[in-house]
């Protein structure tokens, strides 16, 4: 195999896109930006002059700490636990709130110390979505104490950690998971209530991040926000065999599901037909 074709698997995928960074200095709102100001938080930053981040993601554990939650790594976790704990690596105050997994309350893997809401059939329906969920997941908030609250993938808890922030003047920042999140037909939400949870904490956030330009635009479009596009955060190789000794030109890992857009492969592929690609 040779490396010019994966070379040019990735610039037929990739383009020119330059590597994201996670923006946590405080930036004037633009104006004509449709985000409600009023009651933004006035931003305070943590020890050192660094602001504190907490990373609010319920299955975070499985890419954290798997030996707690065994339910596999999905995108979300890896996409939260990358960049939290590098982070932390670079010294800021970095914190978790997560699903109760029978772990200790404030628990810390690398640099990222985790607190526990609610445990996974706790309290009884109907009534669960205000208590333990609600509830305790707030208290966790609190007890995290961040600065910067960071939450992606649209949900109810978009909202819950909104109002929490606004409540206790905190900076908000939702990261969009994928497109679906930018079309109110595409939502993957079940409930009228969550959705309109979202929504709330969408129109409330101190920053919103999108993958894309697309997305940036659907967001616009859509739900009169403006965001920033910020790439997704990819771990270093951790290969023990050099780029030259690798036999796979391109591998595609994933959800077998539309959304996923699988249509891109066939496609990419199609462009690239010397090479060899593997699902």
């Amino acid at each position: 195999v040779q490396p010019d074709r994966r070379q040019r698997v990735m610039g037929a995928h990739f383009g020119a896109a330059r590597p994201a960074r996670l923006g946590l200095e405080e930036q004037d709102v633009p104006s004509g930006q449709t985000q409600e100001a009023a009651g933004s938080p006035v931003f305070v930053a943590g020890e050192g002059g660094r602001p504190s981040i907490c990373f609010v993601g319920l299955r975070n554990l499985a890419v954290l700490a798997p030996q707690f939650d065994t339910g596999g790594g999905a995108g979300e976790p890896v996409q939260q636990t990358l960049p939290a704990t590098a982070l932390a690596r670079r010294g800021y105050s970095v914190s978790m709130v997560t699903t109760d997994f029978g772990q200790a309350d404030g628990q810390a893997w690398e640099g990222v110390t985790t607190y526990k809401a609610f445990a996974p059939g706790a309290g009884i329906p109907i009534f669960r979505f205000i208590h333990p969920r609600w509830t305790r997941l707030w208290a966790a908030l609190g007890r995290a104490h961040a600065d910067v609250y960071y939450v992606s993938c649209a949900g109810a808890i978009v909202g819950q950690v909104a109002l929490f922030c606004r409540m206790h003047r905190k900076r908000f920042v939702f990261r969009v998971a994928s497109d679906a999140d930018c079309v109110p037909d595409t939502l993957i939400i079940e409930y009228a209530r969550d959705k309109w949870l979202y929504e709330y904490g969408l129109r409330r956030a101190s920053g919103v991040l999108a993958q894309t330009v697309k997305q940036q635009q659907l967001l616009r479009d859509n739900y009169r926000v403006n965001s920033e596009v910020a790439k997704l955060v990819v771990a270093r190789d951790r290969s023990d065999s050099t780029f030259h000794e690798r036999n796979i030109d391109a591998l595609w890992v994933s959800n077998i599901r539309r959304l996923k857009r699988p249509d891109l492969l066939l496609r990419l592929a199609g462009e690239v037909p010397d090479a060899s690609f593997q699902v």
